[in-house]
């Protein structure tokens, strides 16, 4: 249990993150993957590329989109992922509903994404 303590108890010396510019770049295209049979149709970013809507058909010929956000890790979760510094920020999911919606082709999920208020405010 004094080891455990040991351990847990240093601190590490973490590394401010870069600036957010480059954090976005880091980050363009990473985990994009989803569950098994789910395949990646189409990426669309953000203006600012912090945001983006991910269009996915499932192997069963259904389209859905998600969209997601660039969030920063604080200083305590970088120090969980201390072994990997290059790791500073993460895509989340931003509103589960969209998970629910489920289309019959790519373009009429597409066309339900572009009336998102969220595509209006940042995408266009």
């Amino acid at each position: 249990m004094k080891l455990l303590k040991k351990i847990f108890s240093k601190k590490k010396d973490i590394s401010s993150p870069p600036p957010w510019e480059e954090i976005i770049e880091a980050m363009y295209d990473k985990d994009l993957s989803f569950t098994e049979g789910t395949e990646v149709i189409k990426v669309i970013y953000s203006k600012d590329k912090s945001k983006r809507f991910i269009i996915l058909k499932s192997d069963k010929g259904f389209f859905k989109y998600v969209y997601e956000e660039l969030c920063l890790f604080d200083e305590e979760e970088r120090m969980y992922f201390h072994n990997n510094e290059n790791i500073y920020a993460y895509w989340s999911p931003n509103d589960p509903s969209f998970a629910y919606s489920f289309f019959d082709t790519e373009e009429n999920a597409f066309s339900a994404l572009i009336s998102e208020p969220e595509y209006k405010k940042y995408f266009e």
